[in-house]
């Protein structure tokens, strides 16, 4: 049965418990027991084999940039103080890729495909939130 914005019940719990683990400074995936896909986003079935015998596993938080794209500073108001940022494409330590922004990057040099990163603790802001690290 679909819920709010098309979502199974399931598949909304699950958007629920990722975002409340993001503000705890956690990741959430789910993963398929058969095949080993883990997927980032809510599903019930597996969308490599697709299987539904899936379960919520935790996910690193750092990882690497694997593409990225600097935004300009027109920006929505909500992320203006965060401005200039990237949108990145990040291959957590485990493979998963996910997407997430890294802010207070003025241009494309401040950042490089491969370049190490973590997560940092979200609050009020959508999305998954990223800095540059040093290793």
């Amino acid at each position: 049965m679909m819920g709010k914005a098309g979502f199974t019940a399931e598949e909304f719990d699950f958007i629920h418990r990722q975002r409340e683990a993001v503000k705890q400074g956690k990741l959430l995936g789910i993963k398929c027991k058969d095949c080993g896909h883990v997927h980032t986003i809510p599903v019930v079935y597996c969308n490599k084999c697709q299987s539904p015998n899936l379960e919520e596993v935790e996910l690193p938080t750092t990882g690497k940039i694997y593409t990225y794209t600097v935004l300009p500073m027109v920006v929505p108001e909500r992320f203006a103080e965060d401005a200039p940022y990237a949108w990145a494409v990040i291959e957590l330590d485990d493979g998963t890729k996910v997407s997430g922004w890294i802010p207070y990057v003025r241009t494309g040099e401040d950042l490089k495909v491969g370049q190490r990163v973590q997560m940092v603790r979200a609050g009020f802001k959508p999305g998954i939130v990223f800095k540059k690290i040093n290793e």
